[in-house]
């Protein structure tokens, strides 16, 4: 079995957390497919639905189409929350390797630090020393000033330039495809641009040019983001940078 860091074990970890979510979903889509969540007799849009409990359900007329455009807006929630979550991770999971290099000594301090500044009062110095969480927070404010570039591009590559991580460019380039979209769903609601639309023409838009989200696109996400995240990681492990995880 290929050794990995505890990052990239909680990575992976959580993306079969949020694997479950999708699975879940399609277990409800597959049941109202089958009609075993329909019950004609009490009139309601879905079997199980209470007047009480579910007000907003219980008001749609009990119709083939809107069963569809209520799973349809679930699964579309779900995919948009989805390729949220694994940004998310896949940033904590960069994050976690620059605090492991620092605090193993293997890089140096001012190749982490680079041109960024950290602002701090004395009172959070002075707080943050005493329980022993200085470092974590300076690695958090100097993380956060990459991610305000507001580039996945750039985030990665700076990352890997601290660090001196070797990646295929490829692996990197098939998994920023992905991660991009994470904020075009989070500043415009998933409507993208024309240079987005012109960058990634394999994804499906709408008339209006919304990213369209669909089990293919988060499968291939999925996948290559792992791949990143695994070339990543070996880097960092060949390079002593970080520790393979011992455990479950």
């Amino acid at each position: 079995m290929t050794d990995r860091s505890k990052h990239a074990v909680t990575f992976l970890n959580r993306i079969t957390q949020f694997d479950a979510d999708l699975e879940l979903v399609d277990v409800i889509v597959s049941a109202i497919d089958n009609e075993e969540l329909v019950d004609d007799n009490n009139g309601l849009l879905f079997k199980y639905v209470n007047k009480d409990k579910h007000p907003v359900l219980s008001k749609r007329k009990n119709i083939e189409d809107n069963r569809k455009l209520a799973i349809n807006h679930l699964k579309q929630t779900v995919y948009a929350s989805y390729v949220k979550d694994v940004y998310e991770e896949f940033t904590a999971f960069l994050q976690g390797l620059i605090y492991e290099a620092f605090t193993n000594s293997k890089v140096n301090p001012e190749r982490i630090v680079g041109e960024h500044k950290v602002s701090m009062s004395t009172v959070d110095i002075l707080k943050y020393t005493e329980n022993n969480t200085l470092i974590e927070k300076v690695i958090e404010s100097i993380f956060q000033s990459l991610e305000n570039e507001r580039s996945t591009l750039i985030l990665i590559n700076k990352t890997c330039k601290k660090l001196d991580l070797n990646i295929n460019d490829n692996i990197k380039e098939q998994a920023i495809y992905y991660l991009e979209m994470r904020h075009i769903l989070v500043h415009t609601d998933g409507k993208a641009d024309n240079e987005f639309i012109r960058k990634h023409p394999n994804l499906r838009y709408t008339k209006k040019n919304y990213i369209v989200l669909n089990y293919a696109t988060i499968s291939t996400m999925r996948s290559n983001i792992k791949k990143l995240v695994s070339a990543l990681d070996q880097s960092a492990l060949e390079k002593g940078i970080v520790r393979p995880h011992i455990g479950n």
